[in-house]
Formats: structure tokens, sequence, C-alpha cells
């Protein structure tokens, strides 16, 4: 390993990192290695290509099964469900790995406070900030699914919110702008980022340019904030509307008393969500693979191939269904007395052709159970 310091002019710019700093995020390479980066750009190209044909109509204009655009569009709502859960997985997988490797300690107490320490906080920022970003994103294309999904995915979302909220509350907390009194300024939420502006070298420790200083890490500050703030008013709004509708001032809907719903509010807090969600999480990604670029010394190890094995599955299902369609996918996964009976009304219900079923159409095969006890009501046979 590096010991000694080594200076590379870059954009006009001296970018130095001395060994002690290359140690640290040698330590944190299970989140900040060459695998755990590789698998972060696959998350996110992903996520992008699932917002492209979710969101945009020009994938999902076309009614011909056997359109190319179709078999796409099929893709994505096919593995939709399977994506939030990798996601869901590698965001709880780093969280702890970022708990850890916020309680290792160097062997010299007296380096509390190094720039090696603000190194490897830095790097727990950038990642656990990135890793939020794609559930919050892939959550919000899930909101069309059924009752029992959406309670589902609602719920899930909500633990791994809070969880990350508590890493970051503890980080903060913990950090010397915080017992400075800075309160939550830039400086205290996200002061490791801004400390390495190539025109403070309070802290020599390193310095990598980010675009000549601030720019990056503030508009990483005003999406860390939205993430933080977005989530919980939603929360409060879900908590409200539920309460409302035990107390029987909700919406009957098919016999049931169901709770209301502020449409507009909702599609504001989606739409911003998903805006400064997908923007925070290329932020950070790109300062990542930046640092990571100007790194030396950082080797593979298990953690990383794991993060990396993440998206097999959701890689395979994707290509399996642009492969062979949707058809082959529920002849797997129906009973092939329904696919007889129901085949064509089955592929309508999917499509979102008949007005009763249209918001339907983000929802998973995997929503479509095995057995009879099936949340879907299967159309009856014609005669």
């Amino acid at each position: 390993m590096l010991r000694q310091v080594a200076g590379v002019e870059a954009q006009g710019a001296t970018i130095v990192c001395n060994g002690e700093v290359v140690e640290r995020l040698t330590l944190q390479a299970d989140i900040a290695g060459p695998g755990a980066i590789i698998a972060f750009t696959m998350e996110a190209v992903l996520v992008t290509t699932y917002i492209l044909l979710l969101r945009f109509p020009i994938f999902n204009s076309s009614h011909r099964v056997s359109s190319v655009r179709r078999r796409f569009l099929d893709s994505a709502r096919g593995s939709l469900h399977d994506m939030f859960l990798a996601a869901v997985l590698l965001a709880v997988g780093v969280l702890i790995a970022a708990a850890l490797g916020q309680s290792q300690k160097l062997s010299d107490p007296a380096t509390a406070d190094h720039p090696v320490a603000e190194a490897g906080s830095a790097v727990l920022l950038l990642v656990t900030t990135f890793c939020i970003n794609p559930v919050l994103l892939l959550y919000v294309l899930l909101g069309c699914g059924g009752y029992r999904r959406r309670w589902l995915t609602r719920g899930i979302t909500f633990v791994t919110w809070m969880v990350w909220v508590l890493s970051q509350t503890l980080r903060i907390f913990r950090s010397r702008a915080w017992r400075d009194g800075l309160g939550f300024a830039p400086d205290a939420t996200i002061g490791e980022l801004i400390q390495w502006d190539d025109r403070n070298h309070k802290y020599p420790g390193c310095t990598y340019g980010l675009q000549e200083g601030r720019g990056s890490p503030i508009l990483l500050w005003i999406c860390f904030w939205v993430t933080l703030i977005l989530p919980a008013l939603y929360s409060v709004y879900i908590l409200i509307t539920s309460v409302m509708a035990l107390s029987g001032f909700g919406i009957k809907y098919g016999g049931h008393l169901s709770r209301p719903r502020w449409r507009l509010f909702e599609r504001v807090v989606s739409g911003a969500m998903m805006f400064f969600s997908f923007v925070g999480m290329w932020d950070s990604l790109g300062i990542l693979l930046y640092i990571h670029v100007q790194t030396l010394g950082i080797s593979w190890d298990l953690g990383q191939i794991l993060a990396l094995g993440t998206w097999v599955p959701v890689l395979f299902e994707f290509i399996y269904i642009l492969i062979l369609g949707i058809p082959s996918v529920l002849e797997i996964r129906v009973p092939q007395n329904q696919i007889q009976a129901n085949g064509p009304e089955m592929m309508k219900v999917y499509h979102g052709r008949n007005e009763e079923t249209r918001g339907l159409t983000t929802r998973s095969p995997d929503a479509i159970s095995l057995s009879e006890s099936s949340t879907w009501t299967w159309p009856a046979a014609s005669p």
C-alpha cells in the first residue's frame, strides 16, 4: 500500500491523497471498492431504464403484443417488483456495512479528527445517501400495485427509510461540526465533502477537486434534506387519512370504507420525490466514481462480489421476459386451467386495455398467485 503523498494534476487542480486515506478507504472496501461501485452503477442504470420504460409514453403507446416496445415494457413490468426487492436488499446491506464501518476506529485514538477519519465519513455519507434513492424511486413506480402489495411495499420502504434516517442522524450528531454548534448547515450535514474543496486546505489529507469545490456537494445537500422530509410528510399523510377511514370519515368503494385521498398532494409529493431522488442518486454516484478513480489500492473482497450478485436475478428475469414474452411467464406462474379458460382476458388485464383494470398495469407477474387465494379476480370464462 502506498505510504507517501502523491500529487496528480487533473483539471487544473492538484489532487493529493496520502497512504493513510487509502488505508481508511480500504477498510470500507465492502461499500467503496470496485465491485460495490460497479453494483451501484448497475443499479442507477437499471433504475433509470425502468423510469424511462414505465413513465415515458413512447414505450407505452404500442398495443401490439409482438412489438419491440411492448416487449421492453413487459420486461420492466414483469421484473419491477424483483428490482425493488433487490434495491432494498442492497440498501440494507450497505447500511449494515456502513454502521460497522462507522464503529471501526483507527489504531491511534489521537487521529479521530484526522483527515483520514473525514475521508471515511465522507464515503459513508455518499454510499448511504445513494442507496436510499433507488428504493424511493422504485416505490413510486410500484404505486399502482394491488392493495396488499401496496401496503407491503409501503412497509418495506418505510422501514428501510427509517433505518437510513437513524444512520444519518447518528452520523450528524457524532460529527465535529455538530459539536461546534453548526447545526444542520451544509458544513455539519455534508461537511466531510466540503472539506475536500480545493480552496480549503485546512485538512490536507485529501483534496479531490469536486467541480471547483462546492457545486456538486451543495446539490447533494439539497437532495439529502428532500429525501429526509418528503417521506416523513407522506407518512404523516398516510397516517392521518388512515385514522380518518377508521373513524368513519373515509370513502365507500366497493362496499368497503377506504381512506380519503388528496390526489394533487400525492402527485406533487411523488413528482418531487422522483426528481430529487433521481438527481441525488446520480450526484452521489458521480462523486463516488470521481473519488474512486483518484484512489488507488482498493482491492476486491467477498462483500463486493455479493453486491454484484444482487442484480443477477433481476437481469435474468428482464431478459427472459424480453426474449420469451409474458405468455411464457404466465405458463410458469399460473395454473394451466386458468390460462386455458382466461388466457386472452388475462393479457387484456395485464396490458391495461380494460378501463376497469388500467390502474393495474405496473403490477409484476408475481402478483398473479399460484393459488386460488390470489388477490386478483379472474375474469369469468367465456361460454
